[in-house]
């Protein structure tokens, strides 16, 4: 015999079965949610930046030598920004008393990491240290083509076309960079090159080294860079 207290105690498994049934895709999405959250934190690359350096080629319109420079960074947690740098690097240069002309062009690269030194690591503007290890193989052309002859008195021409060098080279980097509007940042950096390899040809020591500058043990430059953080 169906009782009123059958009828309840159906009604009441009902109920609670249809709870349950409709908290389940609520419970779940609430799980989904908290699961996308904490990938969010936890999402390695944050930005991936392209940028050009702006001073080579001001220096190239006003001097014999520049470069052509870009860079992609990598934005690892605010904190840690793989580098690789291309360019390439020219020259075409004349000895006003020796009339020895010199001329290069030729692509060098550079691999590195910077370190975000500030404490706020997300704030706008950020303070860099890092290195680069970096490379080029060359080939330059030497020529005079008024060399007087010691002993005949006669004018000959001295040169050489295609002659092949290379060069390896280390930097230490100190910069800042800053967010200007939307994804555009404007940065700058000085290096300090220290050669640790070259080999100059059968001409000895040749007078500019593609991204490296002129020859010499060491060397002190800069970049001024013009950023689009993506």
């Amino acid at each position: 015999m169906i009782t009123a207290k059958n009828i309840l105690a159906s009604i009441s498994v009902i109920c609670t079965s249809l709870l349950l049934i409709i908290g389940m895709p609520a419970n779940a999405q609430e799980k989904k949610i908290e699961q996308n959250s904490n990938t969010e934190k936890i999402k390695v690359i944050q930005h991936i930046a392209i940028s050009a350096d702006l001073i080579g080629p001001i220096q190239m319109a006003v001097s014999d030598y520049g470069q052509y420079e870009a860079q992609a960074r990598f934005d690892i947690k605010d904190k840690f920004y793989p580098v690789v740098e291309l360019g390439v690097g020219k020259a075409d240069a004349t000895d006003e008393s020796t009339q020895i002309r010199y001329k290069t062009a030729a692509p060098y690269g550079r691999i590195g990491c910077d370190w975000n030194l500030l404490k706020d690591k997300h704030d706008i503007y950020r303070l860099f240290a890092g290195f680069r290890y970096a490379f080029t193989s060359y080939k330059f052309d030497v020529s005079q083509p008024h060399l007087v002859d010691p002993v005949w008195g006669d004018d000959v021409t001295f040169g050489a076309e295609g002659v092949k060098a290379n060069q390896h080279w280390l930097e230490a980097v100190g910069g800042v960079d800053v967010k200007i509007w939307g994804p555009i940042r404007l940065g700058w950096s000085i290096r300090y090159k220290k050669r640790i390899a070259h080999q100059d040809g059968f001409l000895g020591k040749t007078w500019y080294v593609p991204g490296f500058g002129k020859t010499s043990d060491s060397q002190i430059g800069g970049t001024f860079n013009f950023i689009i953080e993506l």
